[in-house]
């Protein structure tokens, strides 16, 4: 009883006034080298993020992470590795990407990278680690 009653009260905090989960929403465009735009969009659900980023305003690929407490072990360091997996398309660095942003903000993250041009994908994960930043979800 006291647990149903704590995640009621945890799921109040997380709601507007109305009683509605909040949400925010952020978009922003950036151009790099010569003058190529990329499009991104952040939403901030309670303990998950959505990130989108396209450089043809496109939807085609989709991919999950969430962080995890298994340890992947180096002779350097114990590091916890967030789990990702591929839901769409055939690209693989939308999953690495949601896992290296799950591993900083401690979030279920969602990410859809739609940039086939291989030299937008690094300044666009800087720019996109910027905004992330700016709006205070790094760890």
């Amino acid at each position: 009883r006291d647990h149903d009653r704590e995640l009621k009260k945890t799921a109040m905090e997380n709601c507007t006034d109305e009683g509605v989960p909040s949400t925010k929403v952020h978009t922003f465009e950036d151009c790099f080298f010569d003058e190529r735009p990329v499009f991104f969009q952040i939403i901030v659900f309670d303990q998950c993020l959505w990130l989108w980023c396209s450089s043809s305003r496109s939807f085609e690929s989709l991919s999950a992470a969430i962080p995890t407490p298994f340890v992947w072990q180096s002779l350097i360091q114990q590091d916890p590795v967030p789990s990702s997996t591929q839901l769409l398309g055939s690209e693989d660095f939308g999953a690495g990407l949601a896992r290296r942003i799950a591993k900083r903000t401690g979030m279920m993250v969602y990410s859809s990278v739609n940039i086939p041009e291989q030299e937008l994908l690094l300044p666009a994960e800087k720019r996109l680690l910027q905004e992330l930043k700016t709006l205070e979800l790094l760890k």
